[in-house]
């Protein structure tokens, strides 16, 4: 009567502890160059980190989400579509030992972007190694005499590069390289994403992305957030629940944040802002949900729905009797 959906709200690439304590699950873990996974990087260790290229992670996620299909929600909203967030420096990435790429089913997806022999053996002594040398240059055209220039998915080759020394293409390779390299690590969470959304889209059931503005952010000169939540990239089909989060006094951080969503969502896309908060007063720095909902609602007169975090804030002695019951 009241118009409320109950959704069900899922981690995704964040399976938790427990799963990364399972021995016949440590390929299916996210690492990095150093062979880590997310529990050694991030203080909170309910988050572990899964590598979306993994097929036995697939398969588990699939079974996770018929299990919650089978309970009949009104929608599935998906979050944690991203990489673990460090802290301190590693809160962003700038060099390629940082991505969480390391797991086997990533490396070997990476590799096989590779649209010639001579572009697969430069990703790999690039992913090996940390660089590429003049050498390595050198000797790759040596060995693949009939080949051209090393070439991979998305690459854009220049008439001119076939006819430039080893030595003045090398800046520029390895540059494309690193860039290349952080689009495969974004590109498996966006396909994490469509693979687990498109179960409760076959059942024409509301599927969401939740995420953080902030995502996706550039830092300093070729760096990234650590997060790689490139939510920009998300399928337009899905709802997009951007988490607004920002503190402010007059809630016009959270319209900002909004605002930026708007710009880069399709205009099909269907935007529900979930607002942290509680009603009538400030908490934990964040204005009341009235305010909040009131700028929204000048702001964008078209947004219509809205979620709140957390239930436990607005209602802690029910959230408590909540997380005791028992399921019939």
């Amino acid at each position: 009567e009241r118009g409320l959906k109950v959704y069900a709200w899922l981690f995704t690439m964040n399976f938790g502890y427990t799963y990364a304590q399972q021995s016949d699950r440590q390929d299916a873990l996210a690492r990095n160059a150093q062979g880590e996974n997310s529990l050694a990087v991030v203080h909170d260790r309910s988050q572990a980190f899964i590598d979306p290229y993994n097929r036995q992670a697939q398969i588990d996620y699939y079974q996770l989400i018929q299990a919650v299909l089978a309970r009949e929600p009104d929608g599935v909203l998906f979050d944690y579509i991203r990489y673990p967030r460090g802290t301190g420096a590693r809160s962003t990435v700038g060099r390629f030992q940082d991505l969480w790429i390391y797991g086997p089913a990533s490396l070997q997806a990476l590799y096989n972007r590779a649209k010639n022999k001579k572009g697969q053996a430069l990703i790999e002594r690039y992913i090996t190694k940390g660089k590429i040398s003049l050498n390595d240059l050198v000797s790759l055209d040596y060995l693949y005499p009939d080949e051209g220039v090393p070439d991979w998915q998305g690459r854009q080759i220049s008439a001119s590069e076939t006819k430039e020394s080893a030595r003045s293409r090398l800046g520029q390779i390895q540059s494309e390289l690193w860039f290349f390299s952080v689009a495969h690590a974004a590109q498996g969470i966006i396909d994490f994403l469509s693979f687990a959304a498109s179960p409760v889209q076959r059942r024409n059931l509301p599927a969401g992305a939740v995420f953080f503005p902030d995502g996706n952010r550039l830092v300093g000169r070729g760096g990234f957030d650590s997060r790689l939540q490139a939510w920009d990239k998300f399928p337009a089909s899905l709802e997009w629940h951007p988490m607004a989060y920002s503190i402010c006094d007059d809630a016009s951080c959270v319209v900002n944040e909004i605002n930026t969503v708007r710009q880069m969502a399709s205009p099909q896309t269907k935007i529900i802002p979930a607002l942290a908060g509680s009603w009538g007063q400030t908490y934990k720095e964040h204005p009341s949900l009235e305010i909040q909902m009131s700028a929204l609602h000048s702001a964008f007169p078209d947004i219509d729905s809205v979620s709140h975090f957390a239930y436990s804030w607005i209602e802690p002695q029910i959230d408590r009797q909540r997380q005791v019951c028992k399921l019939q």
